[in-house]
């Protein structure tokens, strides 16, 4: 059952963007791996683990796996799996700039991007797909014993 408030949070945006983002959106819960929920949290549509599955969190919010969101001048997808994996950050690089032939404009998770033409789609299906959510459990757990 869909979140209510991203059926508002997307009626509120431009109607380019919101066709865009509903788009990427259908991309990710295409790929996406079982168990993740899809809600709105930290102000974006979120793809996280559910705290009933994994409520020890430092935070006692949920951990993001994928967050999606508009801002002023772009939309930004946020993998915030690459952020707990840095190999995959790194065949995800290798993978955007032979799909794309370019950089991506990103911080340690955040991908910016201002139009779907410049996702390299096949790029973002395979890292939605990566991390299943006991793998995500897992690394959460070992990151946070260091």
């Amino acid at each position: 059952m869909a979140d209510k408030a991203i059926d508002t949070y997307l009626a509120d945006q431009p109607e380019d963007r919101a066709r865009q983002m509903e788009d990427v959106r259908a991309l990710i819960n295409k790929h996406l791996p079982e168990g993740y929920e899809e809600v709105f949290n930290w102000g974006m549509i979120t793809w996280q683990v559910p705290l009933a599955v994994y409520p020890d969190t430092y935070n006692k919010k949920p951990l993001m796996y994928l967050g999606l969101a508009n801002n002023k001048k772009s939309m930004t997808l946020t993998l915030f799996g690459l952020y707990c994996f840095p190999d995959l950050k790194d065949k995800f690089l290798a993978k955007f700039e032979k799909e794309t032939g370019k950089k991506p404009q990103m911080g340690a998770g955040c991908l910016r991007y201002k139009s779907n033409d410049d996702l390299p789609l096949d790029t973002i299906a395979w890292t939605v797909g990566c991390l299943s959510v006991d793998q995500m459990i897992k690394n959460w757990k070992a990151r946070a014993k260091k």
